[in-house]
């Protein structure tokens, strides 16, 4: 699996911020990227299929964050 990861690494970027701000409910969480596929031709399908599981992600460290700081 790691060098499926090295692979994808060389071949998709993502760079951004992801900010916390107080919130009456709480925080609120925005994600600000870009994510790039350096791959001629594809890249703009790659980048299509790879976000909403990036998203996800990003989604589910936010949820386990909540569930720890709640208890």
């Amino acid at each position: 699996a790691r060098s499926l990861l090295t692979a994808l690494a060389a071949v998709v970027a993502l760079t951004g911020t992801i900010d916390l701000t107080p919130s009456a409910k709480g925080a609120t969480q925005e994600v600000r990227a870009d994510l790039k596929a350096k791959v001629p031709l594809i890249g703009g399908t790659i980048e299509k299929a790879a976000a909403p599981a990036i998203l996800a992600g990003i989604d589910a460290v936010a949820e386990m964050a909540k569930e720890r700081l709640h208890g």
